[in-house]
């Protein structure tokens, strides 16, 4: 960043003594022999090397880089962790109102033949656009029957709560309440926006299934039928070697 600015620095003292020196030389006359117009086209020319560095980390799009979540089942809680592209700036915004960057998780408990719903009884939206408003992260209702116009909220529903975060450059870490978020199994699924001044830049979907072992006794009596039936395919004459 530092080494960024001097060279944008250095372009701009550059093309300020290139001016100078051409509009007190004999190369005034034969590079704008028709006056101010063609100097104004040679200085906007030669200024776009001096363009800030600013601008362009701004036309970088603001993408989501990893993400994972940590479950707690004996304290009934999850940890969500998203790294970015960058370190978001969650309270700059555009006339609209809109940060600069955001996200939002579509968290829905129960996914059914997994697939992960966007809003219903068992979705809540982590509503990571409202951090500006108190820098705190707002767990939200995805339905919201009565039409109420909840401030900030977009038209999402009502808050069941918020939840503190933290922020490590572009890593943002925070943990919800299973009863913030709806869930009893630790099984679920959610979609993930990334947002840039209200647009979408990138997005992520992930279901969390457990996988229940068998009891030792089924477990014996699935291995011995699986041993039978190599048994009953294996060609007549044919013989093992221990």
């Amino acid at each position: 960043m530092h080494l960024d600015a001097t060279l944008a620095s250095a372009a701009a003292a550059a093309t300020m003594l290139l001016l100078r020196s051409v509009c007190s030389s004999p190369m005034r006359a034969t590079m704008f022999p028709r006056g101010l117009p063609y100097l104004a086209f040679f200085i906007a020319l030669i200024s776009t090397v001096t363009l800030p560095v600013d601008i362009a980390r701004a036309a970088r799009a603001f993408d989501i880089v990893a993400h994972d979540v940590e479950v707690d089942e004996v304290n009934q809680q999850t940890t969500f962790i998203v790294t970015f592209n960058q370190p978001p700036d969650f309270f700059s915004t555009n006339e609209l109102g809109q940060p600069d960057n955001a996200f939002q998780f579509f968290f829905d408990a129960e996914p059914a033949d997994d697939q992960v719903d966007f809003a219903g009884d068992d979705v809540v939206i982590i509503r990571g656009p409202e951090i500006r408003v108190s820098n705190d992260i707002p767990i939200r209702e995805s339905i919201n029957p009565s039409g109420q116009d909840f401030p900030n909220a977009e038209g999402w529903g009502e808050a069941r709560g918020h939840v503190d975060f933290d922020l490590d450059g572009p890593t943002i870490s925070f943990t919800a309440s299973w009863d913030l978020l709806h869930e009893s199994d630790g099984q679920f699924g959610y979609h993930l926006f990334a947002l840039q001044r209200g647009e979408l830049t990138n997005e992520v979907t992930f279901i969390r299934r457990i996988s229940v072992p068998l009891p030792p006794a089924l477990l014996g009596g699935a291995f011995g039928l699986a041993c039978l039936a190599v048994h009953l395919v294996r060609p007549r004459g044919e013989h093992r070697r221990i």
